[in-house]
């Protein structure tokens, strides 16, 4: 798989970090990879770091999928207007921060970085 997940222990958060395209479908397999790590770990912060990637998704589905995240995160039980995520960018910006902006319209939390540690310190605010 071109990402790996990870839960941070010392800061209580998940950490996922993408290489190489993401197609539409791997993005719902990531998310619900994402959302079993959260269940078990009962996290609600995430860290992505798209800094590798190369976004093919389309203007249409990055729409779908924060509609996607809440109904995959109902599915397990979770409720993903409490998750909060970082979202690292790099020369995906403009596709990212239109998922921002559609993931505020449904009332969850996200927000674009271009510095990991940024970041970190957003995620570990109250």
């Amino acid at each position: 798989m071109p990402y790996t997940i990870h839960y941070n222990e010392e800061m209580h958060l998940i950490e996922m970090k993408h290489a190489g395209k993401l197609v539409f479908g791997e993005s719902i397999t990531l998310t619900n990879d994402m959302l079993k790590v959260a269940r078990e770990k009962n996290c609600y912060h995430i860290l992505s770091d798209y800094r590798e990637t190369i976004l093919t998704l389309s203007t249409l589905e990055i729409y779908k999928m924060p509609r996607v995240i809440h109904e995959a995160a109902a599915a397990v039980g979770l409720d993903a207007r409490r998750f909060k995520r970082a979202l690292i960018a790099g020369k995906n910006s403009q596709a990212l921060r239109f998922f921002e902006n559609m993931t505020h319209d449904i009332g969850q939390a996200a927000k674009v970085f271009f510095h990991i540690d940024e970041a970190r310190a957003w995620l570990l605010q109250e």
